[in-house]
């Protein structure tokens, strides 16, 4: 199990657009994604669940992988969160 904290950086915090992306992105992973924001958790392939979390721009979120292929759902999200902000730059 791999444990990872993020900021989100998106001008606009987690909406339909980037929770939609998200949800594609850990869909085609063998782990499990779970996010957990303000005492709430979600599965990150489930783009309402993680909308419902109304994460907005600099909220700090807890990020779990727990699976076979977590290395590799870790480097996806990385590029996805830090480096791509949601491709909203």
């Amino acid at each position: 199990m791999i444990v990872k904290y993020y900021v989100l950086r998106n001008k606009i915090g987690m909406h339909v657009r980037p929770a939609g992306i998200l949800a594609e992105l850990v869909s085609k992973m063998k782990s499990d994604v779970k996010i957990e924001y303000n005492g709430s958790t979600a599965d990150a392939r489930s783009p309402v669940a993680v909308l419902s979390l109304g994460i907005m721009p600099g909220d700090r979120i807890k990020v779990i992988i727990d699976g076979e292929d977590e290395e590799k759902v870790l480097r996806e999200l990385d590029t996805l969160i830090i480096e791509r902000k949601f491709d909203e730059e």
